[in-house]
């Protein structure tokens, strides 16, 4: 699947599965990196008091107290910043740590400043009637601790301040009272001087008194409605009857009406006055507190910061995101080929055989072999040879599958020579062509196989075989190169695995020639007319030839051999080499007129391809458990 050509639903599942491991790699590495961010935050804890104010607003006053609060100048809103003054912190402080600042203590001032910056006050309902107080610390006993230290001295310092209030404001009315109490006697004296000159009052002074009332009721009217209210009308209507009526009245009745309505006020000045002062003896010898704590701070079960839900959640979802951008980025810049139609397309050769991926094994069941902390790849490999698995095990069917492909030759009766050979190196070649080699031995056919990568080869490690007498030795030694090769008895005696292996039908039909000395030139001996002259005597002696060649891309051993063999198969491992290489591998094998027959895929690995999860998981195979000894078993 390629990034350029569309994305299907099904093939953005099937890269999901196949680059299963770099996502949850990438996945755990962004999750992990938040849970350690997360893990070396300081945790904090909030501890919290809740108020209730209990200071009356203006609009909640009486009306008839509006000549009081006129009095007293306007009233103040409670203001909650006021509660965490440095007055008040200062002496929250204090009581804490046990440290007088004004005793000039160093760590004193930063203690209050710390305190200062950890708390914080704000109204938590919106009516404004109650008010939470937070602090903030590491560690939760001590943020519940200081909060309610704190909480103790906001309420008695706001009680003393309320009170200073109260008691000022007491003390301006007492003083409003007694200027109150002379006008009230000077107005009565002069009414009674007025009654004792002209006598009690008449009708006039009654209508006097109405018309001043009546006015001073027009003016609070018409600061709240227009003059086409109705009672405004009739109130104007009716003044200016009374006023017509008293055009005739005498100087001295007007006179002695106004006294009346001064006396009137002043009594009730005073009477509010005085109710006002009682009202304020009361309050301040009971000392109420204008706010009064409704619930006290508790130690917090949990830190409100870092929230650990919130990180890991987010890390979750953040490493989701960056490990899929992480997996399509390496889709698109990943060159390989990934399914068998990309790989026929591109090159033009069919696919021959894929061979599935098959776990390693346990060195533990392996009692042949000792345990190492180091990976073993060559003792991988070597359990790998389908001679260790049973016929009907998939990984040993498709080799049957591959040498079916292959073998038309030989039901005709022509022997035939195959070159496997890759690309670059750790693709599979020389197993690949060590187990098309087993296959074809345990169908019948006389095998050789014979190694021919000079530079770095496998076929004896696989084997356990001794690297002389090999091929090399038939070229410095001149021996016959019969005499060079190993049988399948030769190969059990130094292989006490291939001795005990599960599957060992027609392996006698096996033989192998090793690499011998690794020669100093290899290109010189591969292009010489003798082992031109080898390849056909080989051909003629066995029915079927396999040689494992070198990686194409780094040497020109492959090259060199193609043209004088029936085929030449390149072994591809799955996902791994980029398709540049592939191709110039292949174009580079037919410039030299090899005929390339195919690829042979290897090492695929579910959720690489919908064909190989569709086939294989039907048939998954478990390596079985080695059988204990029979008792008498000799070794």
């Amino acid at each position: 699947m390629r990034m350029d050509d569309e994305l299907s639903l099904r093939d953005f599942f099937t890269m999901l599965r196949r680059r299963r491991k770099e996502f949850a790699f990438s996945w755990a590495g962004v999750f992990s990196a938040v849970l350690a961010y997360t893990l070396m935050l300081t945790p904090l804890y909030r501890a919290q008091v809740i108020f209730k104010v209990a200071i009356a607003d203006d609009s909640t006053r009486p009306a008839e107290e509006g000549i009081v609060a006129a009095l007293q100048g306007p009233q103040q809103s409670f203001d909650v910043e006021q509660m965490l003054s440095p007055e008040i912190v200062q002496e929250a402080a204090r009581r804490i740590t046990k440290l007088d600042p004004e005793m000039g203590h160093p760590d004193a001032a930063a203690e209050v400043q710390q305190l200062y910056a950890r708390a914080s006050v704000q109204f938590s309902d919106r009516d404004r009637q109650l008010v939470s107080l937070s602090v903030i610390s590491p560690h939760g006993k001590t943020a519940a601790f200081e909060a309610n230290e704190l909480s103790k001295v906001m309420v008695d310092q706001v009680t003393v301040d309320s009170s200073a209030k109260i008691r000022k404001s007491r003390q301006f009315i007492e003083s409003q009272l007694k200027e109150t109490q002379a006008k009230l006697n000077e107005s009565e004296d002069r009414l009674r001087h007025f009654q004792e000159k002209f006598g009690p009052k008449s009708e006039e002074s009654g209508l006097i008194a109405r018309l001043m009332d009546l006015r001073t009721r027009r003016n609070q009217l018409s600061k709240k409605f227009t003059p086409s209210y109705p009672e405004l009308r009739e109130m104007n209507l009716e003044i200016h009857n009374i006023e017509r009526q008293l055009q005739q009245v005498p100087l001295q009745e007007v006179d002695m009406a106004r006294v009346n309505r001064e006396v009137h006020l002043n009594e009730e000045m005073y009477t509010m006055l005085m109710k006002k002062v009682e009202e304020d003896q009361i309050v301040e010898s009971a000392r109420l507190a204008p706010i009064t704590i409704v619930a006290a701070a508790s130690e917090p079960g949990s830190p409100e910061y870092p929230n650990t839900r919130f990180n890991l959640t987010a890390g979750m979802v953040a490493g989701l995101f960056i490990a899929l951008v992480f997996v399509l980025a390496r889709e698109h810049f990943d060159t390989s080929m990934v399914t068998t139609e990309e790989i026929e397309a591109y090159l033009q050769l069919p696919v021959l055989a894929t061979i599935p991926h098959i776990e390693r094994r346990d060195p533990k069941k392996d009692k042949t072999r000792p345990v190492s902390r180091h990976r073993d790849y060559v003792g991988e490999s070597r359990s790998r040879l389908i001679c260790h698995f049973p016929p009907q095990s998939p990984f040993a069917e498709v080799y049957h599958i591959l040498r079916n492909n292959l073998m038309k030759g030989v039901k005709t009766q022509q022997n035939q020579v195959y070159l496997f050979t890759s690309s670059v190196v750790a693709e599979g070649k020389s197993t690949t062509a060590a187990n098309f080699a087993i296959a074809a031995a345990q169908a019948g056919i006389p095998t050789l196989l014979a190694e021919v990568d000079l530079r770095k080869p496998m076929v004896d490690k696989l084997f356990e075989l001794n690297s002389e007498p090999g091929l090399t030795n038939y070229f410095y030694l001149s021996p016959r190169w019969e005499s060079c090769v190993a049988d399948w008895e030769t190969i059990k005696k130094g292989s006490p695995a291939l001795a005990n292996a599960v599957n060992s039908n027609g392996m006698g039909n096996l033989h192998i020639l090793p690499s011998g000395k690794l020669p100093t030139n290899p290109v010189s001996l591969l292009s010489s007319d003798r082992f031109i002259q080898l390849i056909k005597d080989m051909r003629r002696r066995y029915p079927l030839v396999v040689l494992d060649g070198a990686p194409t891309m780094l040497f020109a051993d492959s090259a060199i051999l193609g043209p004088h063999v029936d085929g030449v198969v390149l072994v591809y491992r799955f996902g791994r080499t980029a398709r540049e290489v592939l191709s110039r591998a292949h174009s580079q094998l037919s410039s030299s007129n090899a005929k390339i027959l195919g690829v042979v895929v290897n090492d695929i690995q579910k959720g690489d391809g919908a064909n190989y999860d569709t086939y294989y998981s039907e048939y998954a195979y478990k390596e079985p458990e080695p059988e204990s000894e029979p008792l008498g078993k000799t070794a």
